[in-house]
């Protein structure tokens, strides 16, 4: 392990750095490519012992896409994902090595190709906010996968530059602390709601841009500086943001460095693209960094003359995000001169988009994406995300639009969508409740009966933009 990084692996750590009697820990290394030949490793411990093992790099049946907590750390929601060619079957989960499957909801055993499943673990007392948890699934075929993560729910409604206006939906309190210049100001955070996160090494692909070396360089100095975190405050958890510069590669370099991964795609801003391709980083940045927590930076800026986001436009990038699975909202920026501040329609509808997350934000931080719905018209995308047993939101985004950023042209142009259905497919172990629209000003229950069939028509008038669906559930 002392060899590394090499011509081989860019970079290896352990997570959490100390393992304690009776803990689990991960050994992560990352290859800078693809391999099929066996790899050997050789890791020599504190107390003088030496690990010794060889891995097969044959990709497994199953992974976990994402492991969440209840806000109240009662529950644990697990999702895997099925990434080979045929069904499988879980048969039993552990967690810290220890069978926890009596203790489980795993209301469909059976994962076909694609697919995806959910389990709910319920453990006997509320893990400790910080505490690494490893859990690991076997299948009827022999699998195993196992993965680690940090204890830590919570759904962030911020901007850069520490908007904590309430009116405008953004939470009182900032969650952001920089990694400290030194170790007495670890005494400090310590002290601060478990809610807040050490943010490391400040945008690490652009420091390698900047000092013109390999993207990945930088992991070294982020490993030691979340080893120092965990060493002097073991409760709040790190991030880092990722950059423009060489994505997407950088984010499957750096994507599961930190127990939370933050990407800042600007695709309108800095390319002229339309608002979905955010999204369409959102979805790789979520893919690198699982089972980890995603969070993305929505662009509410201007940049050298170009122009701001419409508010059309910054609407369609957060939910588009959100749909793909983002756990949390931190909009750049917060400035007088080039921040939304210094666009007034901009700014009113960050605050309406915000009371619509401030609505659905614990539904959302224990959600996956997880494909639902269809609707019976072109260019509407229906998201679905599944939250544990407690309900579905259903986003529906009208596509039919036009960016223009050419002086004397409107910047934005969209057709309205009207008189189509949402066709939802319901998970046959869940059973509908009621049925909720959620917008800026209220959550108001539809004229919809609830239906206990598998299938949910949902027909709708008219779509503009975007229009939310909050479906809840209980289990049969």
């Amino acid at each position: 392990m002392d060899t590394i990084p090499n011509d081989f692996c860019l970079w290896h750590q352990t997570v959490p750095p100390v393992i304690a009697p009776g803990e689990c820990a991960n050994l992560k290394i990352k290859p800078r490519w693809y391999t099929n030949k066996l790899i050997r490793i050789s890791a020599l411990l504190s107390n003088g012992e030496t690990i010794d093992t060889v891995i097969v790099p044959v990709p497994p049946e199953i992974k976990f896409s994402f492991i969440g907590f209840a806000n109240d750390y009662k529950k644990v929601y697990l999702y895997l994902v099925n990434i080979g060619t045929k069904p499988v079957e879980i048969t039993r989960l552990f967690c810290q090595e220890q069978d926890i499957t009596h203790d489980c909801y795993i209301p469909e055993s059976t994962i076909l190709p694609s697919a995806k499943a959910l389990i709910i673990y319920t453990p006997k007392s509320p893990p400790r906010p910080g505490r690494y948890l490893s859990f690991r699934v076997t299948t009827d075929k022999g699998c195993t996968v196992q993965s680690i993560s940090r204890v830590y729910s919570h759904f962030p409604i911020a901007a850069w530059g520490k908007d904590v206006r309430t009116e405008l939906g953004f939470g009182p309190e900032h969650f952001e602390m920089r990694y400290p210049k030194n170790k007495e100001a670890f005494q400090n955070y310590k002290n601060e709601p478990p809610f807040k996160a050490y943010q490391l090494l400040t945008d690490p692909v652009c420091v390698d841009g900047g000092k013109k070396q390999i993207v990945g360089t930088s992991a070294k100095e982020i490993i030691e500086q979340a080893k120092v975190c965990y060493e002097y405050d073991p409760t709040h958890p790190t991030l880092i943001h990722l950059c423009e510069h060489q994505k997407p590669d950088c984010y499957f370099v750096y994507g599961e460095l930190t127990d939370i991964g933050v990407v800042n795609p600007y695709e309108i801003v800095f390319y002229r693209n339309p608002p979905e391709k955010n999204a369409y980083f959102a979805a790789l940045g979520k893919r690198a960094s699982e089972p980890r927590p995603l969070w993305t930076i929505p662009e509410a800026f201007t940049y050298r003359g170009t122009r701001f986001p419409t508010p059309e436009e910054e609407r369609i990038i957060v939910w588009s995000q959100i749909g793909e699975g983002s756990k949390g909202i931190w909009y750049y920026v917060a400035n007088q001169k080039t921040g939304y501040p210094a666009n007034p329609s901009l700014e009113a509808e960050i605050g309406r988009i915000n009371r619509e997350l401030q609505a659905l934000k614990e539904y959302l931080v224990i959600s996956e994406p997880v494909a639902l719905a269809q609707t019976d018209t072109e260019k509407v995308t229906a998201y679905t995300l599944l939250c544990g047993d407690k309900g579905i939101v259903l986003i529906l985004v009208n596509n039919d639009h036009t960016s223009s950023f050419e002086e004397g042209k409107k910047p934005f142009l969209h057709h309205p969508k009207e008189h189509f259905t949402a066709k939802l497919k319901i998970p046959p172990w869940l059973k509908i409740q009621k049925i909720t629209e959620v917008t800026a000003h209220q959550t108001k229950e539809t004229l919809i009966s609830p239906t206990q069939s598998d299938n949910l028509i949902l027909p709708i008038d008219r779509l503009d933009i975007t229009r939310l669906f909050l479906i809840h559930t209980e289990r049969k």
